[in-house]
């Protein structure tokens, strides 16, 4: 057309893809979902607690998830302990379901934002 064969119009890319968690195909699994129990929007003092709630119960196709959870200032700098969470409780009952998780802010000047 304009001059011959170039590099993208005669080479075809491949992709491998490699799955290295070696899950049977039949047996996909998704995580639970942990959430954000606490009405209240507001921190007023730099120990606090908030509590978090796991969704489901841990069956045969949910599997168990990790959070990491902690507080940023806008710049992304850590401005509170980090905690986690491993949400794999089994129980039908939602109140052994939940986690209080305890924050620590650092101490410095810095302005929040208001939780969404």
């Amino acid at each position: 057309m304009h001059g011959g064969a170039s590099l993208q119009k005669i080479v075809i890319p491949l992709i491998r893809y490699r799955n290295d968690r070696k899950k049977d195909d039949n047996m996909l699994v998704t995580k639970v979902d942990v959430k954000l129990t606490n009405n209240a929007r507001k921190i007023t003092n730099s120990l606090f607690s908030l509590d978090f709630f796991q969704t489901e119960k841990l069956v045969d196709k949910k599997g168990a998830r990790t959070v990491k959870l902690y507080f940023t200032d806008e710049a992304g700098q850590k401005i509170s302990n980090e905690q986690s969470i491993l949400a794999d409780r089994t129980s039908e009952k939602a109140s052994e379901r939940t986690f209080k998780v305890n924050f620590n802010l650092k101490n410095s000047t810095f302005a929040l934002r208001k939780l969404r």
